[in-house]
């Protein structure tokens, strides 16, 4: 069955919105077989699901503003004209249903406890869950192990609360130094890093007894929160994007503004920042196939270099 992800994303984003509590893979299950005849999705389709959630929650994360608003119109314009061929089953369960209202020998298929289970089984009923909480722990910047010992401070046994309670404890006082966001995003960008290397990266240091990287969608927040907020499109006929000149020196700006109130630098109100400027371009950068992605390898920049901030009153 082929559907449209611009569509089901834009159900899945109202729904977002309109709930208070994350959506998940349920959720976009839910809207997928409501359009169709079938009951459940293949295991095949709910891997594909468990990426599409990935990539959507991503892409709220990049796409928050400086107010901490999510710029839906950005998320579902990302899924535009996409398609997605997903295969679906009948339910089983629903069948022996019908087949046992119209007078059929066959019996309704019985779902076994989770508790009679063996591990290997109990494992893969619990993929999905484990799944969910290894992605929020990437949107938090906590590791599982923090995540999994708050999750037992929760439970009404003391002996069990008091086990998550260490883990916790443990957990912060491994993590207690860890790099900078700006230092790992400095590594990110200047190693060419993608998401998927800079992950794993963190994961081998990490195992090494190392967790000095934060997460990638603490870098990601962090990159957002130093770009210009809005991005333009270039007049016709040119094509490309760009930000305005005043919009980044007021980002850079405000972040060096902010650096000194936390030291307690900033006494007065009245100062004026001196900026040095120059112009560049370059050829040739890779180009990607993908959609809507204008077919251009050529950039040019604006570069400018805080050289002093002066009191006026001086």
């Amino acid at each position: 069955m082929e559907i449209n992800l611009h569509k089901i994303i834009e159900k899945l984003a109202k729904k977002d919105k309109e709930s208070k509590r994350k959506v998940g893979i349920p959720d976009i299950r839910e809207i997928i077989v409501g359009e169709s005849d079938f009951k459940k999705l293949s295991p095949a389709a709910n891997d594909q699901l468990q990426n599409v959630m990935q990539r959507y929650h991503r892409l709220k994360q990049t796409s928050k503003t400086k107010d901490n608003k999510i710029n839906w119109e950005f998320i579902q314009a990302e899924f535009s004209n996409e398609v997605m061929v997903v295969a679906l089953v009948e339910d089983k369960e629903d069948n022996a249903t019908e087949q046992a209202g119209e007078g059929s020998s066959q019996s309704k298929k019985i779902r076994k406890s989770l508790g009679i289970l063996k591990r290997k089984q109990m494992m893969k009923r619990t993929e999905d869950i484990y799944q969910t909480i290894v992605n929020e722990c990437e949107n938090e910047g906590i590791d599982i192990d923090t995540m999994l010992g708050l999750l037992l401070t929760r439970s009404n046994s003391k002996r069990i609360g008091e086990l998550g309670e260490l883990v916790v404890n443990n957990g912060v006082a491994e993590n207690k130094k860890v790099m900078t966001n700006q230092t790992a995003a400095t590594i990110y960008t200047d190693l060419k890093l993608g998401r998927e290397t800079y992950t794993q990266m963190k994961k081998i240091v990490q195992s090494s007894g190392f967790p000095v990287f934060p997460s990638w969608a603490q870098v990601r927040r962090f990159q957002s929160d130093v770009t210009p907020a809005e991005l333009r499109h270039l007049p016709e006929p040119e094509k490309g994007v760009y930000f305005q000149f005043k919009d980044a020196c007021s980002t850079t700006q405000g972040r060096i503004m902010k650096q000194l109130q936390e030291n307690a630098l900033l006494s007065s109100t009245s100062l004026t920042m001196h900026i040095k400027y120059g112009f560049d371009g370059s050829g040739g950068h890779s180009m990607f196939n993908q959609l809507n992605n204008t077919k251009t390898d050529k950039m040019i920049l604006t570069m400018f270099c805080p050289l002093k901030i002066k009191d006026q009153k001086e």
